[in-house]
């Protein structure tokens, strides 16, 4: 499908983020992001799949001086998006999408993104479960699986770190 989510889809998430207050609400930039932002000091960082602002909110807090643009498909269309930006941030959001959609979302992250990506992805089913009766997390693969995706898309592996404990696959990507 060429579009980031389904109009339905968007609905469902639009509902579920208005009827649980801590859904989409992180606020925690995480070191490993950290890193990726000292190497690559981008000027603009995209955090797409934002929520509710709270990571929007912290990077502002964090970084100053950098533009922090928030993204969401659940709130805002694709026209939305920037043309091209530095950085693309993604936290517990690309297994939230839906699989169709899942080879266009990584193609426009590659098209956008300048600099850098940094992802991190849960590897295991969430907790919640979509008024629809889905798991939450749409796309519950392996960090192989995550790996060889975006390597398929174009992107390099600048680094990645697995933690089996949490279930969580980070990556530090460019083109």
């Amino acid at each position: 499908m060429d579009a980031i989510a389904s109009e339905e889809y968007r609905e469902l998430l639009k509902k579920y983020h208005n009827d649980n207050d801590d859904w989409g609400s992180s606020i925690n930039i995480n070191n490993f992001a950290k890193q990726a932002i000292s190497k690559f000091n981008p000027i603009d960082i995209l955090d797409f799949g934002s929520g509710k602002g709270g990571g929007t909110k912290a990077f502002k807090e964090l970084y100053p001086n950098k533009t922090i643009i928030s993204f969401d498909p659940a709130f805002q269309g694709e026209d939305c998006l920037p043309e091209k930006v530095d950085m693309i941030y993604t936290k517990d959001v690309l297994e939230h999408i839906e699989p169709q959609c899942l080879d266009y979302v990584l193609k426009k992250h590659f098209n956008i993104v300048k600099k850098v990506c940094f992802h991190s992805i849960c590897t295991r089913k969430a907790g919640a479960i979509l008024p629809d009766g889905r798991n939450a997390h749409l796309i519950v693969e392996s960090p192989e699986w995550w790996r060889n995706k975006l390597q398929q898309i174009g992107f390099t592996i600048e680094e990645e770190r697995v933690n089996v404990k949490r279930h969580h696959y980070g990556v530090i990507l460019t083109k």
